[in-house]
């Protein structure tokens, strides 16, 4: 082999060695920095989350909150609803892991666990920073305040009341998830994550906690051991 292939090859593999440890740190950076999670503290609770034997499901409210999104008025309402709607389906798709489940009613039932909350914070980010930059850059987020209640206990006094909150963050984009694709699109932004991924997170984690059936007594052994 020529002097001039030699070198030409060595450097074909540290570049594509370069590419390989950028790619694990990115996925390690990927990974850590996309969740959502039951914030730390939040649980308030009243009684016993006792395993349900059926969920009701309730759009969970709009009115209040900081929405930070490219719409106003008419279209703010609308995107409002539909993100509630979302959320909803997604719960829906989630809690039959647990139990059989609902639309909750507008005349509830007199058993059952009913969840519902609101939606505090909602930013959509930048689009267009989120597909062409990534790691970041215009990223989204969702936070909640759910409501459980033990429908055969009390219909207006909640069981126990969480916090969640999640978004986007780290997410490839053109520059950061591996250059143009032919058709001129990378491969990371091809799926432009935003706040659909959100509020599947969100649903994940409200079923989470409802599975893991927490009692008064195992909250106050965990904060105060």
């Amino acid at each position: 082999m020529l002097p001039m292939e030699s070198t030409l090859m060595a450097n074909l593999k540290l570049a594509r060695y370069c590419l390989l440890l950028t790619g694990g740190i990115c996925a390690a950076l990927l990974a850590g920095c996309s969740s959502a999670k039951v914030v730390e503290d939040s649980p308030q609770y009243s009684g016993e989350l006792k395993p349900p034997q059926f969920i009701y499901v309730q759009l969970f409210d709009t009115k209040d909150g900081t929405w930070l999104v490219d719409r106003e008025g008419k279209e703010l309402e609308e995107f409002k609803k539909i993100i509630a709607e979302h959320l909803q389906e997604m719960m829906l798709e989630r809690f039959v892991e647990i139990a059989p489940t609902d639309l909750a009613p507008k005349k509830l039932p007199k058993s059952g666990l009913l969840v519902t909350g609101e939606f505090t914070y909602v930013e959509q980010g930048s689009r267009a920073l989120r597909a062409v930059v990534g790691m970041g850059a215009g990223g989204t987020k969702v936070n909640t305040i759910v409501r459980l209640y033990d429908l055969a206990e009390s219909g207006s006094k909640p069981v126990v009341t969480f916090s969640t909150t999640g978004g986007s963050n780290a997410q490839p984009g053109v520059i950061t998830g591996g250059g143009l694709t032919p058709g001129g699109l990378s491969s990371g932004a091809l799926n432009v994550y935003g706040l659909d991924d959100d509020l599947k997170r969100t649903a994940r984690e409200i079923r989470n906690f409802i599975m893991h059936k927490k009692t008064v007594a195992d909250y106050l052994k965990e904060t105060y051991q």
